[in-house]
């Protein structure tokens, strides 16, 4: 190759390349060559160098686990889910199981299933999210028990979600329900299927929290979840069930409580309890509960040794376990044995059970809250009492948990964004207070006052509560709201009760009554104006009806028909009197009814806890209501004394008496009539069976027959004697203008008769007509 002749090698051969003289020589040839080969050589070192990877600058893909916005449920397989034991109708708001989670990062999603699709309707539907992030009531936004210091709030409608927001509570107090929204965050909905990110990680949250699901159409809540939840922990609700009987606690067996655990297991340790009255306790203690699983445990206390009429009030306190413990139901508020022999303001109602009530068309509201049902009062020489229930489907001041609504806004040209809906900003309602509302108008019948319901009210008692209790009790008087004292107030789970001096409300005559019941979205249920209550006497019932009509200034009495007699043997049964209509002064009870054949009469005499040979108990009647003086022969006395359990027959025990002119003639002879008196329990009980030929004056007295009737007790007490009496302010026993009345109310109405006479009439020929067929 060097000069044409043969290979390097040095062997001849064929020549290869032939360079002739004309040719670049060869030094400069081979130049050019060793300089495109450096040149070649270069390029491709920088060309391999540029595709290197430099390895020190290599950052791996990281892989997140766990839940992701992405509406793909997968990942919650295996994620912390409980399931849901409520039940509601409508699918959309019916949550079935909810859930919380972190991923790989951190960062904490919640998830929350519903039997239909989430937002199906074209309803303004949410779901609602609060966070206890504290784990103390005290702080925050009370609901359910909790205390939120934030809520997440998804809503929508048509199928989409519109919009979702988070809120950090913002309100003065646990009842104001503020919060300032601080912006949306991710989440995604696919049929019955939602979840959603919470600006939190594990670490900031921390592990002493709690979650409340809730649902809510429109401004009315859907479902509340029992059992709030925490990531990793078991939860336990404890349902309270009373076993009072109308009131009446009469063995030591006071409530169930029912522990159900949601998640997973959960061990209860303790139960403490709120009591009054009682020392409550619980057996079946410790208790581990599994998931999905209910135990019953029973709460007992002594109640066999407590004096009758005593109050009981009994609930849970706390729980001690080893999860997330809610409370729900209420607890007992009762009297051991029997009720009192007044009106007590407590919360209990048995007091409440032999008095007349006035009822009003249970469903004239559609809110069951405020759907007045029953209404009484009642007043003895100090104090007037108001009584209200409502529908056994409410809740006495359930409020709203969330008084806010949300309406679907008319439809826009605005698209919206992709995937979420369209249809612009929700439209909200004014923002109202949650609380409920009942007031009582009272007419004391001045001259002045504000035209409301039909009469002219000069007083108000006004009472607010949520959540079933009670925030504020307060009187104002009328026209122009003033206020003049706090009120003394008790309810339960459907009933009301308040008492007010008489004194505050400047009447010692009559007056009339107005109840009022209103929501927290102002809708309202009254009834008709009732109640004319002669205030300078002793405590009585009234209610509506044209038998209640108040004779001057004397106390009237109802005496209604009863088919269970009672046996005249002093000893008092709340059972055998529990048809009675019955009046309470400050040292007596008197109770009256009639089974169409005679009035029935009994005397508790709550004062006198002695017994003396010598005490007795006068019964007096104006059988032609004439009130006049001197006593005239159609007035009777009857009389019983030496109340010591046994019959005493006429003339050894029992007298019977007419008027004659100023005084009593003790040889009249009376229809057969039946009396004994006992000391029962604690107190001295007369009762009496007269014929109504010697009340009324006849054996058939018309509907409304009324007689005047009076009371005198003697009770001699070893040398120190007191004389208590019934009637009016002056019960002077030869006035007959001082004593009360007693109305005669037949089993049925006068204006039926003339109906179940021609309804018999009918019956009897169509049964002959029949037999002739036959």
């Amino acid at each position: 190759m060097v000069n044409g002749t043969g290979m390097t090698n040095g062997l001849v051969g064929t020549p290869i390349l032939r360079l002739n003289e004309k040719a670049m020589a060869p030094k400069r040839t081979s130049f050019f060559l060793i300089l495109i080969f450096l040149v070649l050589l270069t390029s491709s070192f920088a060309v391999l160098t540029m595709n290197e990877p430099v390895i020190e600058d290599v950052v791996p893909d990281i892989v997140i686990t766990g839940p992701v916005i992405d509406g793909e449920f997968g990942d919650w397989n295996d994620e912390f889910v409980v399931v849901d034991t409520g039940t509601l109708s409508t699918q959309s708001l019916d949550i079935e199981s909810y859930g919380i989670a972190n991923n790989s990062e951190g960062k904490m999603f919640i998830y929350a299933k519903c039997k239909g699709s989430w937002m199906s309707t074209s309803n303004a539907e949410s779901l609602l999210i609060f966070i206890d992030s504290d784990n103390s009531a005290a702080t925050g936004y009370s609901i359910q028990g909790i205390g939120a210091d934030n809520v997440l709030d998804i809503y929508g409608w048509d199928g989409k979600i519109t919009g979702r927001q988070f809120g950090e509570f913002d309100g003065q107090d646990g009842d104001d329900y503020t919060w300032k929204f601080t912006g949306a965050l991710p989440a995604a909905v696919e049929g019955g299927q939602l979840e959603a990110q919470l600006p939190f990680t594990q670490t900031s949250l921390g592990d002493d929290y709690r979650l409340l699901f809730m649902t809510r159409v429109n401004s009315a809540v859907g479902e509340i979840c029992n059992a709030q939840i925490s990531q990793g922990k078991g939860s336990v609700v404890v349902e309270q069930t009373p076993r009072d009987i109308q009131g009446i606690m009469t063995s030591g067996d006071l409530m169930d409580l029912k522990l159900t655990a949601y998640g997973q297991d959960v061990t209860v340790s303790s139960i403490s309890f709120n009591d009054e009255g009682v020392t409550a306790s619980v057996s079946g203690l410790p208790v581990t509960i599994t998931a999905g699983q209910s135990s019953i445990l029973s709460v007992t206390g002594p109640v066999s040794s407590l004096a009758a009429g005593t109050f009981i009030s009994v609930e849970v306190a706390s729980i001690g376990s080893d999860g997330i413990s809610s409370i729900t139901g209420d607890g007992v508020k009762a009297y051991a044995a029997s009720g009192p022999s007044g009106i007590m303001i407590d919360g209990a109602f048995a007091d409440w059970n032999l008095v007349n009530k006035s009822t009003d068309a249970a469903g004239d509201s559609d809110n069951t809250d405020i759907d007045i049902v029953e209404y009484a009062s009642v007043n003895n020489s100090v104090n007037a009492y108001f009584y209200l229930r409502i529908d056994d489907d409410g809740r006495m001041f359930g409020g709203s948990q969330v008084p806010q609504g949300r309406m679907k806004p008319e439809p826009t040209t605005d698209p919206g964004t992709p995937g979420e809906g369209g249809g612009g900003a929700p439209g909200q309602l004014k923002k109202v207070s949650g609380e409920d509302m009942t007031r009582i108008y009272v007419d004391t019948n001045s001259s002045t006052g504000q035209d409301i319901g039909g009469i002219q009210a000069d007083y108000m008692i006004e009472v607010t509560g949520i959540r079933g209790k009670i925030i504020s009790s307060k009187l104002y008087s009328l026209p122009g709201k003033t206020f003049v004292k706090d009120v003394e107030t008790g309810n339960g789970p459907n009933e009301l009760e308040a008492g007010v001096g008489i004194d505050d409300i400047e009447c010692n005559t009559t007056m009339t009554v107005y109840f009022e019941s209103t929501d927290w979205r102002g809708n309202t249920d009254d009834v008709p104006y009732v109640d004319i209550i002669d205030f300078s006497l002793g405590f009585g019932t009234r209610s509506g009806g044209d038998s209640y009509i108040i004779d001057g200034s004397n106390i009237l009495l109802n005496a209604p028909y009863t088919s269970s007699t009672p046996t005249i043997d002093g000893d008092w049964s709340a059972a055998e009197w529990a048809d009675a209509d019955y009046y309470v002064t400050g040292s007596m009870n008197v109770s009256t009814m009639q089974d169409g054949t005679y009035l029935y009469v009994a005397v508790n005499v709550s004062d006198d806890s002695v017994y003396s040979p010598v005490d007795y108990c006068a019964l007096f009647f104006d059988r032609n209501h004439t009130a006049a003086t001197p006593l005239s022969s159609d007035d009777r006395q009857f009389n019983v004394t030496n109340p010591d359990g046994t019959s005493h027959p006429i003339g050894a025990g029992r007298e019977d008496y007419n008027g004659n002119g100023a005084v009593w003639d003790d040889t009249f002879t009376a229809n057969t009539w039946y009396a004994q008196g006992d000391l029962d329990a604690t107190e001295i009980v007369y009762e009496f069976q007269i014929p109504f030929v010697e009340v009324w004056g006849t054996s058939t007295p018309p509907s409304g027959n009324i007689t005047g009737f009076a009371v005198h007790i003697y009770d001699d007490d070893g040398g120190a004697t007191k004389d208590y009496y019934w009637g009016s302010a002056g019960v002077d026993t030869i006035d007959p203008s001082t004593w009360g009345d007693v109305v005669y109310a037949p089993e049925f109405p006068t204006p039926l008769l003339p109906i179940l006479i021609m309804l018999g009439i009918c019956l009897i020929v169509l049964r002959k007509r029949r037999g002739v067929s036959q």
